[in-house]
């Protein structure tokens, strides 16, 4: 909005300084035309004594000045130029055959100057008449003054004009989106006056449509993933409903616990997940060393590590002060923690974690040397309830895991990406944190 104001004052100021000063230009020159075509025969009479006198001596211009004043009868007067502050263009008037025309309310003075007595000069006083062209004035500054605020409106129109275009383009897809397009998006013009307004409609348009999309997922995948323990639990008590022996109603009663127990840490899952984004807006962030935020996370990790015979590798080339991001600690942590339990669980032997400034950003790299993540699965590994190929899934995972670290990732303007490990020729996840 900030932008809409400054272009409107822009172009109101402009409007009003560039109108007002062409109108007064034409009205300047219109007047000089009326004032020359008035007092067309006392310029002349003034250019004429003008040349006489300058075939005199200046000692005797005062007689000479007398002389013409009985002659013509005239109200004629010598003026020193250096009484009389003239601009360059007005001396341009002076010394020309019309002279400069001052008129006034209550007289009229022609000025006129003498070519071989240039600090002289002359000034012939008369009174103003009552010419058709007093009538002319008025007319014409009622005139300009119409072309004043045509000429206004019409800048204002002009200005407004796109923003009515992109305010009317924004209501269109607003409407094709809420009558279930959510495929519409506004191309975004950095001349466009509500570029913010405009990104943040595509901003919601995404949300809303992963939103939906994720809703979809979650309806899917609870209603495909509870079929099975549900089928199990009611074939175990089937089974231990007819069994006559108790060894194995308690076989069938373990089997009932189990599922139960994915049952609900399936629905844990779930419901945190979809309560995820309420908790973008409880984040806390302050200035937090991400290098030692790391080291910590790993070291966490250690006994996970140590439990499957890997090893963990750290290398920072980050210096403490570089290191300093304004971040949620555990919320970050939570991220990285999954991260590196996924690189735990999937690698063969070693697992790689390193921190490194690049430009303004600091990097984080995240590899192991496992069977890697597939090309075709690169795209949708960070969904929510997307699982992989049997290679990288378990019995007790709902595909949430990779989701969650790429919501808490973008809450903190940070980017993750998923590429193969030239080092290891496993995984390897990038987050880049920007300054």
């Amino acid at each position: 909005m900030k932008r809409i104001y400054v272009s409107v004052l822009v172009t109101a100021l402009l409007a009003l300084f560039l109108l007002g000063k062409f109108l007064d230009e034409v009205f300047d020159a219109q007047i000089d035309v009326f004032d020359a075509q008035e007092f067309s025969s006392e310029s002349k009479l003034l250019n004429s004594i003008s040349q006489q006198l300058q075939l005199v001596p200046a000692e005797n211009l005062n007689s000479e000045l007398l002389k013409w004043r009985k002659i013509l009868d005239i109200d004629l007067t010598f003026e020193q130029q250096q009484n009389l502050s003239l601009s360059n263009e007005l001396m341009q008037k002076v010394n020309s055959e019309t002279g400069l025309v001052i008129d006034s309310e209550e007289y009229v003075e022609i000025i006129r100057g003498i070519d071989n007595h240039p600090s002289m000069l002359l000034v012939l006083t008369t009174l103003p008449k009552n010419h058709p062209s007093k009538n002319n004035n008025s007319e014409l500054e009622i005139w300009l003054t119409l072309l004043f605020y045509l000429g206004f409106c019409l800048i204002l129109a002009i200005w407004a004009f796109p923003l009515a275009r992109r305010l009317t383009r924004l209501d269109q897809m607003a409407s094709e989106f809420g009558a279930g397009d959510l495929s519409q998006r506004i191309v975004i013009s950095r001349f466009s006056y509500i570029e913010t307004l405009e990104t943040s409609f595509n901003r919601m348009a995404n949300q809303i449509e992963d939103l939906i999309a994720e809703n979809k997922l979650l309806a899917g995948s609870i209603s495909h993933d509870l079929r099975t323990p549900l089928s199990c639990l009611r074939f175990g008590v089937d089974a231990a409903l007819e069994t006559e022996t108790n060894q194995k109603k308690n076989y069938y009663l373990k089997r009932m616990d189990d599922d139960l127990t994915r049952m609900e840490n399936m629905l844990e899952a779930f419901l945190d997940y979809a309560s995820l984004e309420r908790k973008r807006f409880e984040l806390v962030k302050s200035e937090v060393n991400v290098v030692k935020l790391v080291e910590t996370t790993i070291n966490g990790c250690q006994l996970l590590a140590d439990k499957h015979d890997k090893a963990i590798a750290f290398i920072s080339s980050v210096d403490s002060k570089a290191a300093l991001y304004p971040l949620d600690p555990g919320w970050f942590s939570r991220a990285i923690m999954n991260l590196l339990t996924n690189a735990i669980n999937y690698s063969e032997q070693q697992v790689s974690v390193s921190c490194r400034q690049k430009s303004n950003a600091l990097i984080i790299v995240i590899e192991d040397d496992g069977p890697g993540i597939p090309d075709a699965d690169q795209e949708n590994v960070f969904r929510a309830f997307v699982k992989l190929d049997k290679s990288r899934t378990q019995s007790d995972h709902f595909g949430l895991g990779l989701a969650i670290v790429s919501r808490v990732i973008s809450w903190h303007d940070a980017t993750i990406q998923l590429t193969r490990s030239e080092l290891l020729g496993g995984a390897k996840f990038t987050i880049q944190l920007k300054n």
